[in-house]
């Protein structure tokens, strides 16, 4: 799992994954108040002292990992409902979520029907990010198409060396 940004991560099925997702957590600070009240039985209380402590504990045990809800699926075993999961994010605390059914979400079901670039003939020269200049269709062929080498100017490039 080495370099990832973004690591997400569904219920684990053994303890060691389990481990390793409560340690990449973290660790929370649980904060314990305690009063102790000390004098007669009959009369008032003398003393009275408050101890206050501080203990590191997982934000996540490895069996809080074990028990996330994964998804639910009906009788065919198609999932009807989302599971949770845990996203870690490079620099970030981790985040608690619940996953997207991408097929239930229009916007995500219309983007999943995106076909392949350069594979169909609606889009022979395959799918641009750039508006100025598309990709050309070389770049989505069977064969590979090789560049000529530059051509090698000495004079142009020795004339940075020349003292």
């Amino acid at each position: 799992m080495a370099n990832c940004h973004v690591r997400i991560a569904y219920a684990p099925n053994t303890i060691e994954t389990a481990k390793t997702l409560s340690d990449m957590t973290g660790k929370t600070t649980v904060v314990e108040e305690k009063v102790s009240l000390s004098g007669s039985r009959t009369g008032h209380m003398k003393n009275a002292s408050v101890n206050v402590s501080e203990t590191a504990r997982p934000l996540l045990t490895p069996d809080e990992c074990m028990r996330l809800p994964g998804p639910e699926k009906d009788s065919q075993g198609k999932v009807v409902k989302p599971g949770d999961m845990l996203i870690f994010t490079a620099g970030q605390s981790p985040i608690y979520g619940r996953q997207i059914l991408y097929f239930f979400d229009p916007v995500f079901s219309a983007r999943a029907k995106i076909p392949v670039p350069g594979l169909t003939p609606q889009y022979q020269s395959g799918i641009t990010d750039s508006l100025y200049e598309p990709r050309p269709a070389a770049w989505y062929s069977a064969t590979p198409v090789v560049a000529a080498p530059p051509e090698k100017n000495e004079a142009f490039s020795e004339q940075y060396f020349v003292a």
